[in-house]
């Protein structure tokens, strides 16, 4: 179950799916397709959300693909995310995750990466730090890569031991690093990429 919190934003995401243009629905009707397929095979699938530094739309998307799968009563999808190098979870990208109320209740205090434990539910946690996208699947198990920035997608034409490659970019919240935009432009990344996954998942209802 989710916290209040975090439940309160899923309903104001979940109304916000009429507002999801044709082309972005075209693309998330084609993820959700694929997860289909996949789930008809009746073996865990996993979800790896790919960007080139893993710090924060990769993050952000695998947080919200758990906080989607924890509000349907998913089970058989599970979420990963990585990059092409390694820097660490953004500082502002936590920020904007704990003020959309999820809890963090563990930190490894690695300066350079840091590693966080972090809730969206009482029975419902997973680990977050930044990695390399190879090294945030156990070999063998089947996956898709999701590729959350362009660059990730230009960079690897071929994520080895993928299922297949699926391109779902978004605007990186960087550019407002440091401006009066910043705490706005992190939330609202947060939120529409966790409408888009709610919406993608709807799709398996």
């Amino acid at each position: 179950m989710l916290f209040p919190e975090i439940q309160r934003h899923v309903e104001v995401a979940m109304k916000a799916f009429n507002r999801i243009d044709k082309e972005r629905k075209f693309m998330l009707k084609k993820l959700s397709e694929e997860i289909r397929l996949e789930a008809a095979n009746h073996q865990p699938l996993h979800l790896q959300f790919i960007c080139t530094h893993n710090s924060r739309r990769s993050q952000l998307a695998q947080l919200a693909g758990n906080v989607a799968a924890e509000y349907y009563g998913i089970k058989f999808v599970y979420f990963h995310s990585g990059g092409t190098e390694v820097t660490a979870l953004h500082p502002n990208a936590v920020k904007a995750i704990q003020r959309m109320g999820m809890r963090i209740s563990e930190l490894q205090n690695d300066v350079a990466n840091p590693r966080y434990v972090i809730h969206v539910g009482l029975d419902s946690s997973d680990n977050y730090f930044s990695k390399l996208y190879d090294e945030s699947i156990e070999d063998g198990k089947q996956f898709l890569a999701v590729m959350t920035c362009n660059e990730a997608d230009a960079n690897c034409p071929i994520v080895r031991g993928a299922l297949k490659k699926i391109a779902l970019p978004y605007e990186d919240p960087k550019a407002s690093d440091g401006t009066d935009m910043e705490i706005e432009t992190y939330d609202r990344t947060l939120l529409l990429i966790m409408t888009e996954l709610l919406y993608t998942f709807s799709l398996l209802q």
